[in-house]
């Protein structure tokens, strides 16, 4: 504010971090009650005006993530399951969507996607770039579990509609045992730079990379 003081704009106590649409006016996150709120900012006035809401008041969501232009809502459940839901304003409709982890070899399986956690769209307002959990199996027997980061297409621009959810990309084809990726979030200034946390036995690392040219860098 232009006193210098803070202002707490909700009092629910949050379970996810908030997700803001690019002009600023509209908030979505979950509470610590697992439901999904809602907070329309009002800026006409001398200082802001925070208006809260619950958006959806079963208690079971996780995440949740406007669109850029607010127009859509993508959100994923607290619980152990490879669905993403996408919520279309215009249409005032639902879509679900199944997670699940391309193969780049016909017809060899790698791995199953448990859930998703952190969610963003692109500036496209098509793909939903995602983390996920998963389990493998090694030829040795073992259980595997690590986290990706994923590309799911949802809303195909030139139909105006949801698409069928079989456009998946990984960001990396393939990890290296012990390594994970994930909390993914684009640049704010480039549609194609992004920037995320790569976790080896060595440590925790923030890395940027160029989705165009492939290149990536420990920060």
């Amino acid at each position: 504010s232009s006193d210098g003081n803070t202002y707490r704009i909700s009092e629910q106590d949050l379970g996810s971090k908030p997700n803001v649409t690019d002009n600023g006016q509209e908030i979505v996150y979950i509470g610590a009650d697992s439901r999904m709120h809602y907070v329309f900012v009002d800026y006409s006035g001398a200082e802001p005006v925070y208006n809260d809401f619950v958006l959806e008041s079963t208690p079971q969501w996780s995440y949740a993530a406007f669109s850029k232009d607010g127009s859509k809502l993508a959100a994923v459940r607290n619980v152990d399951e490879n669905i993403l839901f996408v919520y279309d304003f215009v249409s005032e409709r639902w879509q679900e969507f199944e997670l699940f982890n391309p193969s780049y070899t016909e017809g060899i399986a790698t791995g199953e996607v448990r859930y998703a956690d952190v969610l963003e769209w692109d500036y496209s307002g098509e793909f939903i770039m995602y983390d996920a959990f998963n389990n493998l199996f090694s030829n040795d027997g073992r259980d595997i579990s690590f986290w990706d980061i994923g590309f799911i297409k949802v809303w195909d621009k030139q139909r105006n509609d949801f698409t069928d959810g079989s456009d998946i990309q990984k960001l990396f084809t393939a990890l290296d045992e012990g390594i994970s990726v994930g909390n993914p979030s684009f640049s704010k200034n480039s549609p194609y730079i992004i920037a995320f946390d790569y976790i080896d036995d060595s440590g925790n690392y923030l890395v940027a990379a160029n989705l165009e040219s492939g290149d990536a860098n420990i920060i």
